[in-house]
This record gives C-alpha cells, structure tokens and sequence, in this order.
C-alpha cells in the first residue's frame, strides 16, 4: 500500500475511519493498477470509484459535523467541495488521456499519486482531526 493506515490518522470515530481506511484501499488499487501497467480507462475507472467514495465519506462526514455543532463546518464543507474539484479535473485528464491510449503514462501517474495520498493524509490530519476533540467531546465514537 502506498500510504498505510496507522492510528495517527485515526479522528476517533469508527464509521468515518472505516471511510478513511476505504479510500487508502482504494488508492492502493490505484498504485497497483499503475505499477502494474494497466490502462487509461482501468486507471480511470479507479479515480471514479475513489471519487465516488470520497463523495459519499464526504457527505456523511458534514452531516455528523452538522448534527454535532461543529463550528469549523463551513471551512469544511469548501476544503471537500476544493478537493473534489481537484479529483474530478484529475479525472476529466485521465478520461481524454484514455481516448486512443492502451495505456497510460507512468509519470502522469506518479504525479497523480502524490497528489492523491498528499491530498488524502493531509486532509485527514489537517482538516479531519481537528473535529476530532469536539466530537469525541460529546460522546461520538
């Protein structure tokens, strides 16, 4: 696995972990498939299901903040819809790359994978674990 889980990652609150330790898989899948030499719609269809994933984590994540009076939720909520963005031009990318391509450049990879696990690990420990005191203050685990 390119990044693995540790509990440095972990915001205390075991649904939204287990999210958190999907999206890892998922990003493991996305390392592989590029190591391995898969193709430009195989990397594609990764990026879709990561991008799937994070929207869904997203979405639960905000409700429970929202739920719970988090007073950073706003801040959040931009940060989420920021990194989308992000994945979803990566994947607009990957997309025309696929046209007429069998496979798809190493380095493009690279280059996306630092920006994925970058994105993902510091999103946690910037932007997830500072809720983690207000809701574990409250009792959410």
């Amino acid at each position: 696995m390119y990044v693995t889980w540790d509990e440095s990652l972990s915001v205390g609150v075991a649904e939204l972990d287990s999210d958190h330790k999907k999206l890892l898989a998922i990003l493991d899948d996305f390392s592989t498939a590029c190591y391995a030499g898969q193709g430009s719609q195989d990397l594609h269809d990764i990026l879709a299901r990561l991008i799937e994933n994070a929207k869904h984590h997203f979405d639960k994540e905000e409700a429970l903040m929202d739920r719970h009076g988090y007073p950073m939720l706003a801040e959040h909520k931009k940060e989420h819809q920021k990194l989308i963005e992000q994945m979803e031009r990566l994947e607009r990318s990957l997309c025309a790359e696929a046209v007429g391509a069998a496979s798809f450049p190493l380095s493009v990879s690279n280059d996306t994978m630092k920006f994925l696990n970058n994105w993902l690990t510091d999103h946690i420990k910037a932007d997830d674990l500072g809720y983690k005191p207000h809701l574990n203050s409250l009792g959410v685990r």
